[in-house]
């Protein structure tokens, strides 16, 4: 008996040292679980600790429908039946979004199956879904009157679909684990359109982008940035070919002018600057070092 106690008392101490550990090692995703809610992580405890107890002290029965009813009666007399129930959504207003998203168990045949948490956000059941938003295709209405429209895995957004923001922006292409990422088109609400590779939500990979204004970058992209190699046609006719830095025209690259003017050579921030040629469109050629769009004396 002095030995199962002990065993029972070090096992909540593992316990407690655990969600000390995953609360200090992790305090960003930690705040994002139902742990950070205080009757929810006593709920959790408690279930755990009677799952410690009910292992070890029942531990000796053999028989099967003697351990469920063994925990039964230690769940009822504890009054503990309702930490088996687990909310699987979103947390609008800090309750729950439905009370169909209550998933309980009845009858518990194991306490890890009693306190799994899953990583499916919706339920078949969902009244903000049609279709099937766990496996298969539907459409989901967000609290922030988003909507998606597409493929799910694991209740998340991964396949093609369509992701329509409130504020008129739209994108339609690959998902994966509910992030842009593969080959989509991102529509602003204001007529801008970018067309091409994502990573991680961002632009990432060789796109293009046109404005709204009439400006239009063909090339790659790094981290939802013009970075790499690429071509910039203005709207007014002038284009530069060559290298771009966080936005910026960096690296080499030719700069043609709409009154038939060139330059070739180097950039800086979105300046001439370091060696290069200025070619007029008489074929008059100047070589120097520039500086701020200008030739150094």
């Amino acid at each position: 008996m002095f030995l199962t106690l002990l065993t029972v008392l070090s096992e909540i101490a593992l316990l407690f040292l655990f969600l000390w550990m995953a609360k200090t090692a992790y305090p960003d995703r930690y705040a994002q679980t139902f742990l950070a809610n205080p009757t929810k992580r006593r709920e959790l405890i408690s279930c755990l600790i009677l799952g410690i107890v009910y292992w070890n002290i029942t531990g000796y029965l053999d028989d099967e429908q003697e351990r469920d009813e063994a925990l039964w009666n230690l769940t009822k007399k504890a009054n503990f039946r309702k930490a088996y129930c687990a909310y699987l959504g979103e947390f609008p207003t800090g309750a729950y979004a439905a009370q169909a998203n209550l998933q309980c168990h009845p009858v518990v045949e194991s306490i890890s199956e009693a306190v799994e948490v899953k990583t499916i956000p919706h339920l078949p059941n969902d009244p903000h879904c049609q279709g099937n938003c766990v496996e298969g295709y539907g459409s989901y209405t967000f609290v922030n009157k988003d909507s998606y429209k597409g493929q799910w895995k694991a209740g998340q957004m991964n396949g093609q679909g369509s992701y329509t923001f409130a504020n008129g922006d739209n994108y339609e292409g690959d998902f994966s684990e509910n992030k842009k990422a593969g080959f989509g088109v991102f529509t602003l609400g204001n007529g801008s359109e970018y067309r091409g590779q994502f990573v991680a939500d961002a632009y990432d990979g060789q796109g293009t982008y046109t404005s709204v204004n009439g400006d239009k970058y063909v090339g790659h992209f790094k981290k939802g940035k013009k970075d790499g190699q690429g071509d910039y046609i203005f709207a007014n006719g002038e284009k530069y070919v060559g290298e771009f830095k966080q936005d910026k025209k960096d690296g080499q690259g030719s700069y043609f002018f709409i009154n038939g003017n060139r330059y070739i050579g180097a950039f800086k921030n979105d300046q001439r600057e370091g060696q290069g040629t200025y070619t007029t469109a008489a074929g008059l050629e100047t070589t120097g070092d520039w500086k701020n769009n200008q030739l150094v004396p």
